[in-house]
């Protein structure tokens, strides 16, 4: 005999406690957003006995946040060692850039249609606020612009799949998009882009808007291909960076973990 289903109440009862998955989630954001914003450098050590004393939580929920950023690349360990920030590379850039440029071109194209002239005159408003963040030299609040503008493209394509994937694909690539946005010339050369691109929406040009969202990002991965070469070119440091406590504090701060 077949026993009746269990309600679902009984389930969540019997699931692991919400309160642990956003502590977790919380320890992955605070590190995410540090590793991202070069607040913790490339090659620097991230303890995770100090990153739990830090943030005032257990270890396990800080084991299992980076765990995800080793899944996602930007940390990485070895046996017996305190997990290193990983460097980005030219293979990274290489191997990122073709695919969220052919996504993000086809989602472009998808959107066209379902844009209103509300969401024209928001485009504007978003290149206008990553202008004037540009010039007050605010990288992050500059990026998170960026983020804006293109996920309301993103939206209006009315593909929940392409959605999801391009914007994995973006988070992924965000540590890019940092360090391209903290050059000025890099980041004028990138509103003239937006702008152009509006320019195409608002003739409602599919496959130029399309052409031009593509263009963008390879012109941005040729950008930053010489930046990462540059780099490729200097002396390694031999100083490996510890967490700096008071930095870990200031991002508790704006992070909403509680002590």
């Amino acid at each position: 005999m077949v026993s009746a289903r269990r309600p679902f109440v009984d389930l969540v009862k019997h699931s692991q406690p919400i309160e642990r998955r956003n502590l977790r989630d919380e320890v992955y954001r605070v590190l995410w957003r540090m590793i991202v914003h070069a607040e913790l450098e490339p090659g620097s050590k991230v303890a995770e006995e100090e990153v739990a004393s830090a943030l005032g939580v257990s270890r396990t929920p800080v084991r299992e946040a980076m765990h995800r950023l080793e899944f996602e690349g930007l940390l990485t360990a070895s046996p017996g060692q305190s997990p290193t920030v990983t460097t980005p590379t030219l293979e990274d850039l290489e191997e990122a850039y073709p695919v969220i440029a052919a996504l993000e071109g086809l989602a472009v194209r998808l959107a066209v249609p379902n844009l209103t002239d509300d969401d024209l005159r928001r485009l504007e408003e978003l290149t206008d606020a990553m202008a004037e963040h540009g010039r007050r030299g605010e990288i992050e609040e500059l990026t998170e612009v960026d983020t804006h503008f293109h996920r309301l493209l993103h939206e209006r394509a009315r593909n929940r799949r392409l959605q999801r994937i391009v914007s994995e694909l973006r988070r992924q690539m965000e540590r890019f998009e940092y360090t391209f946005f903290s050059s000025p010339s890099d980041v004028e050369a990138s509103l003239k882009r937006h702008r152009k691109l509006v320019r195409i929406l608002k003739r409602r040009d599919a496959m130029g808007a399309q052409r031009a969202l593509e263009q963008q990002w390879d012109q941005g991965r040729q950008t930053l291909r010489q930046l990462l070469g540059r780099q490729a070119e200097e002396p390694p440091s031999k100083k490996q960076t510890r967490m700096p406590e008071k930095r870990v504090w200031k991002q508790l701060e704006s992070s909403g973990l509680e002590r």
